[in-house]
């Protein structure tokens, strides 16, 4: 028995399994979430206080921390239940952000962000 897990646990097998692993992730559409990149991304929401704004005015920002460009999917929940959506795209690091905002908003917010040509598939 011993002979056996030591076989099946060899760094030959081991490094086999990983390299098909990796090789299916890379192959495979689908197989890394759909170019998911939720990882890469700062989301913040804040209230426009000063003059100008309008009514509930919600400020959403994104930023983005990855070496990619990212497209990411927004949503901004507004008083009458209904979602303000939009797409847009960020530039690799260095600070790049971007924002949106919404009149008469709850302050609830989605974000998604995927692989720069993508669909993220964002569902409010």
């Amino acid at each position: 028995m011993k002979e056996m897990f030591s076989r099946w646990l060899s760094p030959r097998v081991v490094m086999t399994a990983l390299a098909v692993l990796i090789i299916v992730m890379i192959a495979v559409p689908g197989a890394n979430a759909a170019g998911n990149r939720d990882y890469c991304i700062t989301p913040t929401g804040r209230w426009c206080n000063g003059m100008g704004c309008c009514n509930d005015e919600f400020h959403l920002r994104v930023q983005n921390h990855c070496d990619e460009r990212l497209t990411y999917e927004y949503c901004l929940k507004k008083r009458n239940g209904k979602w303000d959506c939009g797409q847009s795209s960020l530039r690799p690091r260095e600070g790049s952000s971007m924002g949106s905002y919404a009149c008469d908003a709850t302050g609830e917010y989605k974000v998604i962000a995927c692989s720069r040509g993508s669909h993220c598939n964002l569902k409010p």
